[in-house]
Formats: structure tokens, sequence, C-alpha cells
């Protein structure tokens, strides 16, 4: 996206400096006017409005704070009165964190688009914004250069909106391709059955897959989806609920059911190729269903992007049996990564299901600093807080956890520690639980560690 909306601001008559990991990819916008700079701080240097469109919030963060050795970072070089705005599709708390390490003098705006490619060259998409209203005006000239302006409200609102926009779209299709695979089943011609489908209640999802230029990648549609799970708590529905955000638009006090959700991140893990369009889920060859119903899927850690992603470092994946089962390592970017080059997840996706395998998690912030040091409730809370995130990124929840593993350095805080417990898992039984006293743990000031199992059948 980043590309069309560069053009569109050269084309208005703007003056466009531009910076990419791998400046080649920015050749074409350099023939087109744009200046290239070597690195974020050098970009942004002469601006009044600097735009950030990159995969996550840990690469957000990166291009902004992230500073060369001896050098400076871009958000420092942002000339004072300067304006950031924020267009990468990422949670409302983590658009909330950014304008809290933004410096003094330095606006942010919370302005994530909505429309395809196509849209944003035409200059027809949706800013989605979000901010101060004085400061949204000052920057309205050129948002209005890519399309019409949405105002919705404080910072955070257009980044909640995007994620409901987003997961509209990808139940959507989901929807419509398990449709077409019961059409299949029964015999009903693809063909046929999409132009009855248009006139219907999925005739925007009609129009989605079967629309020219669209480009939406499968592994950024399950990353906003987990992103929608983790910030909802969402729980599969019937089961003991996870809470795992607080506060307006990061879930109730309960946390909210979302089957629905769920079922089109999985099927978007199963997905076989992550960087294809969503209309993959729609339009793939109807191999995997029989007409008795039974369905095969292949299941995978969506790649990491091509530029890197500090949070989503180098996973590993395998097949193995012939394709029946398939393991992938993952870091999901819904919580803080790990310390050290870990994985926060294994994953085997076998037979009829998911098994999950976290690796031992303690009560860290979303700077990495240990939370509430020897507060075994406080740990356990927070611990559980990030297990739930997730496994939210694999489409599953606190409900399908078998197992508990935990490390304590006091089994005398091992009461306080079950409260917490029994009430994450109310259900009869409990998961099964190992808990074991050690010495201590390798970060100062934790007092617990736990590592779960969870299992998620292939469809509930």
């Amino acid at each position: 996206m980043g590309t069309p909306i560069t053009r569109r601001l050269l084309a208005a008559g703007h003056e466009v400096t531009v910076w990419n990991r791998h400046a080649e990819r920015a050749a074409p916008l350099v023939r087109a006017g744009a200046r290239l700079a070597a690195t974020p701080a050098a970009a942004v240097a002469d601006a009044e409005v600097v735009i950030v469109m990159v995969r996550d919030a840990a690469a957000v963060e990166a291009v902004l704070f992230d500073a060369p050795s001896g050098g400076t970072s871009a958000a420092a070089a942002v000339r004072a009165g300067g304006c950031v705005v924020q267009m990468s599709t990422i949670a409302p708390a983590e658009v909330r964190r950014l304008a809290r390490r933004m410096p003094s003098g330095v606006d942010l705006v919370d302005a994530p688009v909505a429309g395809g490619v196509a849209a944003a060259e035409a200059g027809r998409l949706t800013v989605l914004a979000a901010g101060d209203d004085t400061v949204v005006e000052r920057v309205r000239p050129v948002l209005e250069t890519l399309g019409g302006l949405h105002r919705c409200g404080p910072l955070g609102a257009g980044a909640a909106l995007k994620l409901v926009l987003n997961t509209a779209l990808a139940t959507g299709v989901a929807a419509l391709g398990e449709t077409l695979a019961v059409a299949d089943a029964l015999g009903v011609d693809r063909a046929g059955a999409l132009a009855a489908l248009a006139s219907g209640p999925l005739g925007g999802a009609v129009a989605r897959v079967t629309g020219e230029g669209n480009a939406f990648a499968v592994d950024l549609a399950a990353k906003d989806l987990a992103l929608v799970l983790a910030e909802t708590g969402g729980a599969p529905a019937g089961a003991g609920r996870a809470v795992v955000g607080s506060g307006p638009g990061q879930g109730g006090a309960e946390g909210t059911e979302l089957p629905m959700v769920r079922a089109a991140l999985r099927a978007l893990h199963a997905a076989p190729d992550p960087r294809a369009d969503l209309a993959a889920l729609a339009v793939a060859a109807p191999a995997a269903t029989t007409v008795e119903g039974a369905v095969a899927t292949r299941a995978g850690r969506p790649e990491a992007s091509a530029g890197g992603d500090r949070r989503d470092g180098p996973g590993r994946s395998s097949d193995t049996s012939g394709g029946h089962m398939r393991v992938s390592l993952d870091n999901p970017s819904t919580v803080p990564p790990p310390v050290g080059p870990y994985a926060h997840v294994a994953r085997v996706d076998v037979g009829g299901g998911t098994l999950l395998m976290t690796a031992g998690q303690i009560a860290v912030d979303d700077d990495g600093a240990v939370v509430a040091p020897g507060d075994v409730v406080a740990q356990a809370e927070r611990i559980f807080e990030l297990i739930g995130g997730i496994l939210a990124a694999h489409g599953a929840g606190l409900a399908d956890v078998l197992h508990i593993r935990t490390f304590m350095t006091n089994l005398d805080d091992l009461p306080a520690y079950g409260q917490v417990r029994r009430r994450l898992f109310p259900n009869t039984p409990p998961p099964a639980s190992t808990t074991v006293e050690v010495s201590r743990l390798f970060r100062p000031g934790a007092v617990l560690e736990v590592e779960v199992t969870a299992a998620v059948p292939a469809a509930r």
C-alpha cells in the first residue's frame, strides 16, 4: 500500500521522501519523483507529515524508535510541530502506546485505511482518522489526497474500526469459501452458485473474491484476526472465557465469544500459500472437501514479512508423514517478544486438530520488564494474559488448555496461585497440572513461570 499512496502524494504535487528496508524496492518511486533516504531518521528530517505504513506494531516501533549505533531514531528526528500519521493495521492499545512514546512537540494521528491497492491508486481509500481534532484538521489536505476522510474519535478509534472492517472481510470470505464447499459437495456449479450468491447476504464477499486488483495477503488477514482475538479476549462459544484486554475497546470484564472469527483464523492458517490474496479462501480448489463432509487441512505458521519483524523472528516449519502432519514455531505479534532467540509456541497440525505447546512464560510488560516483582498473584494474572494472547493467535483459548506446568520459587505461594487458576479455569475437571519448586528463575523479580499445552479440534 505504501507505493500507491506515495504515487498519489507525488501526483498531487507533494514533495515526498521515502525509506524502505530494501532500497531497490523504492527505485520506481524515485523514478516517479520521490527522494530516497538511507535511514528512517533521514527520511523524516525535513518533513511536516510523516506517514508510516508497515506490517504490524513491531515494525512500526522499529521504524520510529530504533536508532543505528551512534545515530538518531526517526521519532527523535521529526521536527517540532511535525505529525506522524500511523496507517498500519495495529491494535488500539498499540496506537496509544505509540502516542506515549512520541517526543514532546510531535503529534500522532491514528489513520489506517480501508480499501485495496486499486482504491489507493485511484485516490478512493477511506481514511479512518482518529486523534486530536486540531491535529487531524492540520493534516487533512494530505489525507484527502488519498481518499475520503472518516472521523472516528480519539486515538485508537481508527485502529479499532479498521479491525472491525477486516473482521467482516475475513469472516465473510471464509463463509463464502465454506458455502462454495457445500455447493461442491451437492454438485452445484461454482459459477452458478457465485452468480446466485452475488445478490444475497454474501454479495460483498462475492464481489471481493471475483474483483480485480485486490492484494490482501492471507498472512496479514490472519495477523489482524489474531489481534481481534487478543484485544477482545475472544473465547470459544460456551467455554470459560479468557480475559486478554481491559478497558474500552479491549474486551469486557468477561471477554467476548467469537467462534466465527476463530473459524476464519483456522481457515487462514490452513491456506497453503500465506502470501496469496484473501480470495484464496473462497476460490481454492475444493479437493479438501468430500461429499461426506470430511475436511483435510494443512495448517502452519504464516511466513514472516520480507522486511523482517523483530517479534516474528525466523520461524521453522516442516511437513512429515506425507503432509498429514505439519509442525511450526511462532512468535505472535500479539504478545511481547521472547527473551532470546526462542519461539513462544510450537504448533502441530495433525489428523483432526491442532496441538499447541507454549514456551515457559514469565510476567513481563510490553517493554519486557518484569511485572510486580515478587507478587505471585499479579504475575500469575499477567502470565495467563500472555498465554491467552499466544493461544488466540492460533484460534485457541484458555478453555482449550489440557496441561499446565508451573515453576515457582516458593511453594508457600501455591494457595494464592491456585485461586487465580480456579478463576481462569472454572470448568470441571480442570487441566492436568505439574508444579515444581525451583531456587530461582532467569529474570530477577520473577517468582512464577508457566507453560501450557492446548488442543484445538479442527471443527468445534
